[in-house]
């Protein structure tokens, strides 16, 4: 499977100007939005992450029962969990990247795995709104739900999806802060629980 990388930069999409001026608790005039614009983009950049991501689903479609059911599954085995998407997203990518967590609480930084579930229709040109699955252990999840580490600018933490008995899958932040096409989509999935931790056995529930 042919790979290719990508600068963190250039996927990750959290930091806006709207965060920092609610930490400054005042209205930003425009030349301070232009500069905290520059300053946040430029910090971005200089993290420089690679992220490496596959350009097909890393596994094979499977059929989902149910007369109403979306019709094809995204399992991941690795970290033991489904995702049902609609039979459209036929032909989707999983884009991984890194997201890191500062810690508020006095304890040590945290770091760990996203995955963007990414629609075949997506391109440079007309991108999409992705899936995002962002990864913890059981063991990091009571720090973030104490709001002791912070994996964004953003005010608020990530919310669970699901969780096994050893991973906690959550939604970033903001997730759909910039209203890309499809976000009414996933968002609708995202409300039916499309993702299962564990994966339900084939025929049962």
């Amino acid at each position: 499977m042919r790979q290719q990388v990508t600068p963190y930069w250039l996927l990750k999409k959290d930091a806006d100007v709207s965060t920092f001026a609610r930490f400054t608790e005042r209205k930003p005039n425009g030349n301070v939005v232009n500069l905290l614009a520059k300053l946040s983009v430029f910090a971005l950049a200089c993290s420089s992450f690679l992220i490496v991501h596959s350009e097909a689903q890393t596994s094979a479609p499977q059929p989902v029962n149910g007369a109403d059911a979306p019709g094809i599954e995204y399992r991941n085995s690795l970290y033991g969990f489904c995702f049902a998407l609609p039979a459209g997203w036929k032909g989707y990518s999983i884009v991984t990247i890194q997201w890191s967590g500062t810690p508020l609480d006095g304890g040590p930084a945290l770091a760990g795995t996203e995955l963007l579930i990414r629609h075949p229709a997506w391109t440079q040109q007309n991108p999409r709104e992705d899936i995002p699955i962002m990864i913890f252990t059981a063991a990091e999840w009571p720090r973030l739900e104490k709001e002791g580490v912070a994996v964004s600018p953003a005010p608020i933490g990530p919310s669970e999806l699901g969780h096994n008995h050893r991973y906690v899958f959550a939604l970033p932040p903001r997730w759909d802060f910039y209203n890309l096409p499809g976000v009414e989509e996933i968002g609708k999935l995202l409300l039916s629980k499309s993702l299962k931790a564990p994966c339900s056995r084939p025929g049962g529930s």
